[in-house]
């Protein structure tokens, strides 16, 4: 839903994304992502979990096996959670956890640095 609400917000910012949801992890078939960077050349992978050793990273490093170095306007951006335990206060949650303004935050300066 958060990705969604993302590519909602840059659409009215007249930038077009596209969302891929990974619904299926194993096996994991990074094709669709290879071809969606090819058009944009651009990739942005929200990963719920830390962003060491998760699914981002994976995603990440299987793109950038298939896809041609010079086919990127810019580096891919992972964002994901800090690398810290948990919080479990409100507080804390809402400043731990991505929300939609650092995710168009990010896409907005993928987008400027290219």
């Amino acid at each position: 839903k958060l990705a969604m609400d993302v590519c909602d917000e840059l659409a009215r910012n007249d930038v077009s994304a596209e969302v891929i949801d990974l619904r299926i992890l194993n096996p994991f078939n990074p094709v669709d992502i290879a071809k969606s960077i090819e058009k944009t050349g651009r990739l942005l992978v929200i990963d719920g979990s830390w962003r060491n050793c998760g699914m981002g990273g994976e995603v990440i490093a299987s793109v950038s096996e298939l896809v041609s170095p010079k086919i990127f306007k810019t580096r891919p951006v992972r964002v994901g959670l800090e690398e810290s335990p948990a919080p479990t206060s409100r507080v804390l949650e809402e400043l731990y956890y991505p929300d939609k303004k650092t995710l168009m935050e990010t896409a907005m300066n993928i987008i400027k640095s290219s």
